[in-house]
């Protein structure tokens, strides 16, 4: 597969940045889903917050509605999301502290400057996260 992405070179079209043919989409399968969770020790029935963005954002311009469909798919598994949502400087910092369940969170280049991004995810600095 390494070689496969590779071959392919690092997003060559935008948010698709890896197609491989060998490479198979998993089957939407409820069932299969909530074999997973159980073996994985989640319980029916689990609640989690899932953060909403308060902002809009070009990979994301209604983080609510995104949030209330990840919602509805993660009932039908047994999961029970409650949304939040801060405003967007005190988001940010309680990300940082850790306090987010699920979180909804992106990020794009804000220049057009490749270093702008390429730098960010594959420099010297990126290797601890």
């Amino acid at each position: 597969m390494r070689k496969e992405v590779q071959d392919f070179k690092i997003s060559p079209f935008g948010l698709n940045s890896f197609y491989g043919v060998s490479v198979s989409d998993a089957p939407y399968d409820v069932a299969k889903a909530k074999e997973l969770l159980k073996k994985a020790g989640v319980a029916e029935g689990t609640e989690i917050t899932l953060w909403a963005m308060p902002v809009q954002r070009p990979y994301n311009p209604n983080a609510k509605l995104m949030a209330e469909m990840l919602q509805n798919d993660w009932k039908k598994i047994g999961i029970n999301a409650k949304i939040v949502s801060y405003e967007w400087g005190e988001y940010i910092k309680r990300a940082k502290a850790g306090e987010n369940g699920a979180m909804l969170i992106g990020w794009s280049g804000d220049n057009g400057d490749p270093d702008n991004w390429l730098g960010t995810l594959f420099g010297c600095d990126a290797v601890n996260g």
